[in-house]
């Protein structure tokens, strides 16, 4: 299962955006991605950082770093979704999405990690969609 996830692991924050696009839209209910980006959140944070600990051994830090990002712009997704969007929300998902393209060069250049390069430029991507697809 481990290997299964970690070949997949970056179409996650790709399906999420999918799936918030069409709830800003109105087509799907807003619960359905609540409860997706809650799980998929889950998923990032205590699930990734727990199963995957011996693969960064050598950088610990960076990869608390990255489980949080993921997790915290997917929590922040859910939060526009379900309440209107505030110049604080903005401003803080802004900023932790820059966290998140600085962190997938350095997993490109220092790691030599294509994959949470990807994971990253996911989340990007999200982050776009949060900020500017209202």
């Amino acid at each position: 299962m481990k290997r299964l996830l970690n070949k997949t692991d970056w179409i996650i924050p790709l399906i999420a955006y999918v799936i918030y696009f069409f709830t800003v839209k109105i087509l799907i209910p807003s619960a359905v991605y609540i409860v997706v980006a809650c799980l998929f959140s889950l998923y990032y944070f205590p699930f990734r950082f727990l199963t995957n600990r011996t693969e960064f051994k050598n950088n610990c830090f960076f990869y608390i770093l990255s489980c949080f990002i993921c997790s915290a712009i997917l929590v922040l997704s859910v939060l526009d979704v379900a309440v209107p969007i505030t110049d604080f929300l903005r401003n803080t998902v802004g900023v932790i999405g820059i966290l998140s393209v600085l962190s997938s060069f350095y997993a490109l250049d220092k790691l030599k990690s294509e994959r949470l390069f990807v994971v990253h430029q996911g989340i990007t991507f999200l982050v776009s969609g949060v900020l500017w697809v209202n």
